[in-house]
């Protein structure tokens, strides 16, 4: 319980302007980590992961067009704890090396074990994310 109450500290996204989109927690260490597996075991749902890199302009475009998609954002905020992180800072580059991401943006559905239930990698569409986050919550189940 103590690990959800750290989570808002977290969080950015949301409403802008009016618009809705994705809220993430943005993690850089193993103990952030932990505490959003913690909350994933204590909730049900799974996790999506955004590893970013500053430079990636495919990841900006997801971050612009896509996460603040209305259907997507309803869909991965009610149904997903949504972590982004940047894949070359410290904590990213372990993650990077973990789950064998080659290139920017990767996008990474697992469950509260940190087991890979689906991976997307490069930029796409909202419709196209929205399929993917349909599906990985089908094999969370």
């Amino acid at each position: 319980m103590i690990a959800f109450a750290l989570l808002p500290f977290f969080f950015y996204g949301g409403d802008v302007f009016g618009s809705t989109s994705i809220t993430f927690t943005t993690i850089s260490s193993q103990e952030q980590w932990d505490s959003v597996m913690t909350v994933s075991k204590e909730t049900g749902k799974p996790v999506f992961v955004d590893v970013y890199a500053v430079w990636c302009g495919f990841c900006k475009r997801l971050h612009r067009f896509v996460y603040t998609d209305s259907a997507v954002a309803a869909y991965f905020n009610d149904h997903f704890i949504n972590i982004t992180l940047d894949g070359e800072q410290s904590f990213g580059r372990h993650i990077v090396s973990v789950y064998g991401i080659r290139g920017y943006p990767t996008l990474l559905f697992l469950n509260d074990r940190g087991g890979l239930l689906q991976r997307v990698n490069g930029y796409v569409e909202p419709a196209v994310l929205l399929s993917h986050g349909r599906r990985a919550t089908e094999r969370a189940r």
